[in-house]
């Protein structure tokens, strides 16, 4: 199902860890009107800004799934808000950090997660916070974020 001119409800509902689980489909259907405001708010606009496409990593996803894979129990994940993505033709997911940070683009937050972006948008009754964080990995800790990007 497309959802706009770049995005699909299929592509939206995948994840690097599809074969954990197998519900992302159906649950993304329930979050239709938020993963129609991501696309709107932040990913058409960031596929116009960046001039090519974009790979989704990992979009909307059930609560088990976002707990098998570690994400925070305050993701926006489950509830359609947010998407995990690349866009090799660009560059880097540092640089499409930057260049969305400074881009004017509404979105709530937005992570630099080193292989991978992260943006997010607020819920519906909300504004964004324009949070921007980089997230830190350590095998066998949990994530950790610092505000911000590095120099």
């Amino acid at each position: 199902m497309r959802i706009s001119d770049h995005f699909t409800l299929e592509e939206l509902s995948v994840t690097e860890h599809r074969d954990l689980i197998d519900d992302n489909l159906a649950w993304a259907q329930k979050h239709i009107d938020n993963l129609d405001r991501l696309v709107v708010i932040a990913l058409e606009p960031v596929r116009a800004l960046l001039g090519v496409p974009m790979h989704v990593n990992s979009g909307v996803r059930c609560p088990e799934l976002n707990k098998i894979v570690g994400g925070s129990p305050t993701s926006a994940h489950p509830e359609g808000r947010a998407c995990d993505f690349t866009a090799a033709g660009y560059g880097p997911p540092l640089e499409i950090c930057r260049v969305i940070y400074s881009s004017g683009i509404r979105f709530d937050q937005l992570i630099w997660e080193g292989r991978w972006v992260h943006i997010g948008i607020a819920r519906a009754a909300e504004a964004p916070r324009f949070q921007v964080l980089t997230a830190h990995f350590r095998k066998g800790q949990p994530t950790t974020y610092t505000p911000g990007l590095p120099p």
